[in-house]
């Protein structure tokens, strides 16, 4: 029986109350979209780790073939014997067994922290242009209250968001305001007959 990771339990939890959820409201009446904030940068920090594995991976191999590259013009047995090396450290690898593949940290030889520590700086920069702050919070209201109270109350949330403070989920800020920017008519746009 392979062990499972907090990250990974965590997931299969929120997965299966979203879906337990979704069946007790029924899928119309809840609000699309993400309601966890924590959902949305978990999805950014795995790719941010991707990436930062890629960048470390992209630096072995480069300096894998420098190395081999250098070696050639030495004396081929040196190289022959860091190849056995690497062949023997590659076998022991495949070796372990996959539950000690699981339970075992990563180290630094596996991530490229700076390539990592660039990206969550990206986010926590820009949090508020890649995460749905507004947006997450207002649905996490609605499917709230569509919990314990029947849909008129919503409803009435919802007209009480716009009516009173201007806002309607699913639309940004600048959307709304755009809406309320009307442009000049063709008739009223020309030159003012008055002012010669």
């Amino acid at each position: 029986m392979s062990r499972m990771k907090l990250s990974q339990l965590r997931q299969l939890i929120l997965v299966e109350t979203r879906r337990a959820l979704q069946e007790q409201l029924g899928q119309d009446e809840a609000e699309k979209g993400e309601d966890s904030l924590d959902a949305q940068v978990d999805k950014y920090l795995v790719d941010y780790e991707k990436e930062s594995k890629a960048s470390k991976t992209e630096g072995k191999d480069f300096r894998s073939f420098v190395r081999r590259f250098l070696t050639e013009a030495e004396d081929d047995e040196k190289k022959d014997d860091e190849d056995k090396e690497d062949d023997e450290d590659k076998e022991d690898d495949e070796d372990k067994s996959e539950e000690e593949k699981e339970t075992k940290k990563l180290s630094s030889d596996d991530i490229d922290v700076d390539v990592f520590v660039d990206s969550v700086m990206r986010l926590v920069d820009n949090y508020d242009n890649l995460l749905e702050v507004r947006d997450t919070v207002l649905r996490r209201a609605v499917n709230f209250l569509l919990k314990s109270y029947e849909k008129d109350v919503v409803d009435s949330f919802k007209e009480d968001l716009i009516e009173r403070y201007d806002v309607e989920i699913g639309k940004s800020k600048f959307e709304t305001d755009d809406d309320k920017f009307q442009a000049p008519t063709a008739d009223r746009a020309g030159v003012n007959p008055g002012g010669g």
